[in-house]
């Protein structure tokens, strides 16, 4: 299966509603980030992500449901930076606009909220980094990613390996966490705990960072890892002469769709895939066949498997961040002494 006959066979797996589609209706998919106010730069690049999917997926016809092609119409409210009225915009997608499923990648306790709304409306929340899941959203949260969970067990086991190779004492190396929420903190937390590096009593020698937290850095941490690529860029780009480690996900084919390689920047490049690669599975409404079964079906992203609510079929791996961009870890050189430029 190519990439291109894939997309509207992949889009159908999003469809979700309580209610059933007209013959020719539109699939209506909502978002509610950031456009004004704080985050707006992230916003718009999502956004632009967002809109270059839809729109990539429209060109072929919309999504096959059922034998009828449906078109998407995707609505997008801006949330100026409040949880509040994020939350109240949710409710205005579904009630007014007939939305069936949102798609996060704004701010993460902002994505948890609308999640947790649109799960009482019973409306599924597709977001890039598994960052809200827990029994209050079972069956209604999914990640186009591996969960957070995920990420730090992979940063946490490769940096205490590399301590190990490079010859120190992994106990004696101080650690701690710097995260933009409570939840994703309590994730870097416990992997310290579990990890055998000792506590933070001399916080400075080893940092991980939570996606959307990277200039919360706090005194000099001999290394820093980051549990997204796009913030390690942004500390080695802060501090050129520090190592930086981080976990990534995504895997591109070497030829890209002209509209997706013409994306500006990262962010808009993720929010795209998540669209392109969403799924929303759950107990109510419809679910349509798995078409995403077939090994030989390959995404932007990689091989899809959302059984869990996380996309298990994409491991998480290792990057160190330089000047020159990311460089896979190369274990004979751990700690990536040898690329710091």
């Amino acid at each position: 299966m190519t990439h291109k006959s894939g997309l509207a066979a992949l889009w159908a797996l999003l469809l979700f509603s309580t209610a059933p589609l007209a013959d020719e209706g539109p699939v209506v998919l909502g978002a509610v980030i950031s456009l004004t106010g704080e985050g707006a730069d992230h916003g718009l690049a999502v956004a632009e992500g967002l809109n270059a999917a839809v729109a990539a997926v429209n060109e072929e016809g919309g999504v096959l449901v059922a034998g009828v092609l449906h078109p998407l119409v995707l609505e997008i409210m801006d949330d100026r930076g409040s949880t509040y009225r994020a939350v109240a915009l949710a409710e205005v997608l579904v009630w007014r606009r007939g939305v069936s499923m949102f798609l996060g990648g704004g701010n993460p306790e902002r994505t948890r909220a609308i999640a947790r709304t649109a799960a009482g409306l019973q409306r599924p929340t597709l977001d890039l980094h598994g960052l809200f899941y827990g029994d209050d959203l079972a069956g209604f949260s999914y990640s186009v990613a591996p969960s957070i969970d995920s990420h730090a067990a992979v940063a946490m086991t490769a940096v205490m390996l590399g301590y190990r190779m490079a010859g120190t004492v992994v106990s004696n190396i101080s650690a701690q966490a710097i995260a933009s929420d409570s939840y994703m903190w309590e994730v870097l937390t416990r992997s310290i705990a579990t990890s055998g590096f000792g506590s933070a009593q001399e916080p400075g020698r080893l940092q991980l960072v939570a996606p959307g937290s990277a200039q919360a850095i706090e005194g000099d941490p001999a290394v820093l890892v980051a549990l997204s690529c796009l913030d390690g860029e942004l500390l080695k780009a802060a501090d050129p002469d520090r190592i930086v480690l981080c976990v990534d996900h995504w895997s591109f084919p070497r030829v890209l769709p002209e509209w997706f390689a013409a994306l500006d920047g990262p962010i808009a490049r993720e929010a795209a895939i998540m669209a392109l690669v969403a799924r929303a599975r759950s107990t109510h409404g419809l679910v349509l066949a798995d078409v995403l079964g077939a090994s030989d079906f390959l995404t932007f992203a990689g091989p899809v498997n959302m059984s869990q609510g996380t996309n298990a079929a994409l491991p998480a791996r290792l990057f160190a961040v330089t000047l020159s961009g990311l460089a896979p870890l190369d274990m004979a050189d751990p700690l990536a002494l040898g690329i710091v430029e």
